[in-house]
């Protein structure tokens, strides 16, 4: 086979390499963001039930202090639910584009 034409082949196949590689990283950055999205809720459901209770307990002080917490973490939240719809977005097209 001429160099040349093996060269080419190569950096193809290097190509290739890449491009996977680049879709795994997608992947996977999709998948921390979706744990980070779950975390986050499960947390904001837990900060809503601590509220409640402080409510409950008649201690408002405590309750509006978890209320300002849990309006952090919602803003958290949707920043994060933002990240993970333009990395769903991001990992599916690369998925797309891989070779066979």
């Amino acid at each position: 086979m001429d160099p040349s034409l093996r060269d080419a082949l190569d950096l193809i196949q290097q190509a290739k390499q890449a491009l996977r590689e680049s879709v795994v990283q997608m992947v996977m950055r999709r998948n921390r963001l979706e744990d980070e999205v779950k975390r986050l809720e499960l947390l904001l459901t837990d900060l809503d039930q601590k509220a409640a209770l402080a409510e409950k307990i008649n201690n408002p002080g405590l309750a509006a202090e978890i209320r300002r917490e849990a309006e952090t973490r919602q803003g958290e939240l949707q920043r994060a639910r933002d990240l993970l719809a333009q990395a769903e977005t991001e990992a599916e097209a690369a998925k797309v584009r891989l070779p066979e």
